[in-house]
């Protein structure tokens, strides 16, 4: 009992001393007072983004498991803060967290040219939107706009927004976290998804009330085929999706099945908007496209011969799109050519006579980045060449 009676002053003077540390701290007043106004998510946003070293939480009376679902949330679905890391320290009493000290990733914290260049580079993305487009056209024009523009990261560094819109590169969390940040910006509601036994990250999609799975890192090739665009995994439901993503962890169910069986199964190219329609190319012909179904406009009859035997070529056809002007580029094996809408025809821009064919392109200010290879199966080379606008 004697020990008893020495210890509870020593506890009591602990705990007036942690009092009067804590209230020592300005930001735990204020803390305090702000928690009172909003969400514990906004609350906890609002203070990462300000690069917070440590977060007062005890206003919410949130357990240990509390916090983190609270983390969780926030770090999956606030793409803009790319530059708070995923692990964090924090202190509880009784039981009931009393704050949290995150981390910060190492050359981006404080850093306001980071900021700038990933709003930048959030900014370039979007401009090709429309205001008029619906939701969908949205949706699928920032699909194709990421799988055009990042190439997976061998090295599983790069997994936030950031490096996936500024780098140009990075793993699953990293094409979803930019999906992500696309979406929002044009305002299409969107959560980020994972499954822990894929270890792998994708996104779902408001349209209309309803809810759709997408996952470009799938619609990437695995490596950087240029121009070349899957939506095989665009706005599918979760029985759709079932047999290739096991363990998803969705919080929302994605019960519709309207784009299950959608035209944009088969087009293996971008969606490229020209003058209000979109085009693409599904199988060997090239198509318009007015939201619902396809329309063949040109049919590319070239075949894609084995390097080295002239009898064998590889099924299929691997054109893909771009646009250039008031028209339109594809590749043939050994041309880019261009298709003018308004005449219904094709005519060659550039010819290629070097080793291999064309399985790949992209167009940037009347500059193209051509892949040839000696076949489908190998990323071969790159080189450039322009054309005038």
């Amino acid at each position: 009992m004697k020990r008893a009676r020495r210890i509870l002053p020593v506890l009591l003077l602990l705990l007036l001393a942690a009092g009067f540390f804590l209230r020592a701290d300005p930001a735990f007043l204020r803390d305090r007072r702000d928690a009172k106004q909003y969400p514990p998510e906004q609350f906890l946003a609002d203070r990462l983004d300000r690069e917070a070293e440590r977060v007062y939480l005890a206003a919410y009376d949130l357990s240990a498991q509390e916090l983190e679902k609270l983390w969780t949330e926030v770090y999956n679905n606030r793409p803009d803060l790319f530059f708070v890391s995923a692990s964090y320290e924090f202190s509880t009493f009784n039981d009931r967290v009393l704050y949290v000290s995150p981390r910060y990733e190492v050359g981006l914290q404080r850093n306001d040219d980071a900021r700038r260049r990933y709003q930048d580079a959030l900014q370039t993305a979007v401009s090709g939107v429309e205001e008029d487009w619906s939701d969908l056209e949205k949706a699928l024009y920032l699909h194709d706009w990421i799988v055009l523009h990042a190439a997976y990261d061998d090295t599983l560094a790069g997994n936030s927004a950031y490096d996936l819109l500024v780098s140009g590169t990075g793993v699953c969390q990293a094409y979803a976290k930019g999906y992500l940040a696309l979406l929002q910006q044009c305002g299409i509601p969107c959560r980020l998804v994972t499954s822990e036994e894929m270890m792998h990250a994708w996104v779902i999609v408001e349209l209309d009330g309803s809810w759709y799975n997408v996952d470009p890192t799938h619609d990437d090739p695995t490596f950087d085929r240029l121009g070349y665009v899957q939506h095989t995994y665009f706005l599918k439901s979760d029985a759709a999706l079932r047999d290739s993503h096991f363990g998803a962890e969705s919080p929302i169910g994605c019960v519709s099945t309207a784009y299950d069986d959608a035209s944009w199964n088969q087009v293996r190219s971008a969606f490229i908007p020209l003058d209000g329609t979109f085009y693409c190319i599904a199988g060997n012909r090239l198509c318009r496209w007015d939201g619902k179904g396809l329309t063949p406009l040109y049919t590319v009859s070239d075949r894609w011969y084995v390097s080295g035997d002239p009898n064998a070529y590889w099924d299929g056809c691997f054109s893909v799109l771009a646009a250039h002007g008031d028209g339109l580029l594809f590749n043939t094996p050994n041309a880019i050519m261009r298709y003018d809408p308004a005449a219904g025809r094709a005519d060659p821009v550039y010819l290629y006579d070097g080793p291999g064919a064309l399985y790949g392109f992209t167009a940037r200010d009347g500059t193209l980045t051509c892949q040839a290879a000696d076949s489908p199966n190998e990323a071969g080379t790159l080189f450039e060449i322009t054309l005038d606008l």
